[in-house]
């Protein structure tokens, strides 16, 4: 056991001192997709490696050790990296949306693997080897789903937050638009070209009828009238896809790719912000070695500056410091490490409480179990972050998610604390229920919590152009404080009993919610929240104009129709 927390131990350290660098790394990176397919293949060929090369009595201790240090290097790569390649793809006004369905994603997945693993250790109990192939499968499927990705869609500087947009999701919308104009033109012009049929139809001299086709001579006509009347009756009808013989639909049709062009700053609307946008490639600016307040490559305001409405330009590149000594940033971390000190110790005690010490086998699946629980939890409260949070804001949900471990750990110190007394009124069965449901809670907190910090982190450094730097500093203060827990709880229950560890986790749960609650404002930018569709707009604007279009051709159609049947009947009673 001492030799696991060990292991533990080193990988924890080498995550937590490697994330920051390669987050800064990752800020300057055009090569973000190649770089997790190494970082998820080395992690997967290491775990392989661990268990074929380790030795009885731990007689090969330091190579272990030195695996399981690349181990988390290489792991450090993938929070950055995913987050990274995201926020390229969509921007800051995606993010939200996206991020949400990649937490619901990862933990359908986690669910899944927990459930095979422990489907199998169950069965294959004490030979658990077969366990490790699970490990290849799932990164076979990461990396197919990374190669589906081009490198020119991941947008650098919207990847690193300095601008809000992507121009990758704008260029996906306005296709998506172009492809819905289309085929409303399309079902219109089809109703149109019935009527604009009648250009080859001409009409009967005698009874003003429109004749099937052109030089159709009626029975009831003479040869001599009809050849008279045949250049004169076939007139061409008005084109129906003309608007007051002007504009055509192929100049709507431009008027709108410009409208879908304009940046929104252009519309003259009070009540709407203009967005970051870079209508130029990747911009590469070289890494940054300036570590004082100073921004890169130019004289812009210090880093307590408040942008609170976006700019039409993006924001110029802020140094390493500037961007860390963000207030609010460092609160916010010092939120995450507290908020991870108090709850990654309280599953593996869970797990302890309800694991039989003679029937290793039900304590592998009721372990699983309680991962499940969590993971399922876990995918709709990711969900519901997504959803609501541009609506309610970050705040209240994020509150939500740390309180909620505090009731957990008091409801479990109880439940343990009375464990003789409950049993003595119900079934033991009963018990691990109750323990279980418990987890409910684990769910809501962790989905809460591993969804909004990404979101938050995003929102503190938009405009920055360090959004990988940033988010490694959060991370590795989330590892850190995980790596401290597992110690300060194991002690506590081993010394105090687990009834005492999960009372002690709870009261410590509380210093990052008042932390939060009393320090942190509201992060939530402007450009996140829900707001009108301004190229819906311009799309119903357009349809409407081809709707009046509609309505004038078919009018025009059904004058000229009765001109020319009043003027032909004229004409035929003239001859009589």
């Amino acid at each position: 056991e001492k030799q696991i927390g060990i292991l533990f131990f080193v990988f924890g350290i080498s995550q937590v001192l490697s994330m920051a660098p390669v987050g800064y790394f990752f800020d300057y990176s055009n090569n973000k997709i190649r770089l997790v397919k190494f970082a998820s293949t080395a992690t997967v060929a290491i775990t392989l490696l661990t268990p074929l090369l380790a030795k009885p009595y731990g007689e090969n201790m330091a190579l272990i050790i030195f695996l399981r240090i690349i181990q988390g290097i290489t792991t450090s790569f993938l929070p950055s990296g995913l987050n990274g390649i995201t926020l390229g793809i969509v921007g800051s006004t995606g993010f939200t949306f996206q991020v949400s369905r990649n937490r619901m994603m990862m933990n359908v997945g986690s669910a899944l693997v927990v459930s095979i693993a422990s489907i199998i250790a169950y069965f294959l109990y004490p030979n658990t080897g077969l366990l490790f192939i699970v490990s290849p499968l799932a990164c076979m499927g990461l990396l197919y789903q990374l190669g589906r990705i081009k490198p020119q869609h991941v947008h650098t500087d919207a990847a690193r937050c300095l601008i809000i947009t992507s121009p990758t999701m704008e260029e996906y919308e306005t296709l998506d638009e172009e492809n819905e104009i289309m085929q409303e033109a399309m079902a219109m012009q089809q109703q149109l070209s019935r009527t604009n049929s009648t250009e080859n139809n001409c009409y009967d001299t005698v009874q003003g009828d429109i004749c099937g086709v052109v030089g159709y001579t009626p029975p009831h006509a003479t040869n001599d009238v009809a050849d008279q009347r045949k250049e004169d009756t076939t007139v061409a009808l008005p084109n129906p896809f003309l608007i007051n013989g002007e504009n055509s639909v192929e100049e709507l049709f431009q008027q709108l790719r410009l409208w879908l062009k304009r940046k929104p700053s252009e519309e003259s609307s009070d009540d709407e912000e203009s967005f970051h946008k870079d209508t130029d490639s990747n911009s590469n600016y070289p890494p940054s070695y300036n570590l004082g307040y100073e921004c890169d490559h130019a004289n812009t305001g210090a880093y307590w500056e408040q942008n609170d409405e976006p700019r039409n330009t993006p924001q110029r590149l802020r140094t390493p410091l500037a961007a860390v000594m963000n207030p609010t940033f460092l609160l916010f971390t010092a939120v995450s490490f507290s908020f991870h000190l108090s709850n990654t110790t309280v599953l593996p005690l869970v797990m302890q409480t309800i694991s039989p010490a003679n029937d290793p086998q039900k304590g592998i699946l009721l372990s699983g179990l309680c991962i499940v629980v969590a993971q399922a939890v876990m995918i709709h409260s990711s969900k519901y972050c997504g959803d609501k949070s541009p609506i309610w804001g970050r705040k209240n949900i994020f509150l939500a998610g740390i309180f909620s471990l505090s009731v957990r750990c008091f409801l479990l110190a109880v439940l343990v604390a009375t464990e003789e007394t409950i049993e003595s009124f119900i079934k033991n069965d009963h018990y691990l229920i109750l323990v279980l449901l418990t987890q409910v809670l684990d769910g809501v907190g962790a989905g809460i919590i591993g969804t909004l910090y990404i979101l938050i982190t995003n929102d503190l450094s938009s405009g920055t152009g360090r959004f990988s730097l940033l988010l490694g500093i959060t991370t590795s203060s989330m590892c850190l404080g995980g790596t401290f827990s597992g110690y300060i709880g194991q002690s506590i229950a081993q010394d105090y009993g687990y009834d005492v560890a999960f009372a002690f986790q709870g009261f410590l749960s509380l210093i990052p919610g008042f932390l939060y609650y009393f320090f942190i404002p509201e992060t939530l930018p402007d450009y996140a929240r829900p707001k009108p569709n301004k190229r819906r707009r311009r799309l119903s604007q357009f349809l409407r104009a081809l709707a009046k279009q509609k309505e004038k051709s078919f009018a025009s159609v059904n004058s000229f129709l009765r001109k020319s049947s009043r003027s032909s009947r004229s004409d035929t009673s003239k001859d009589t």
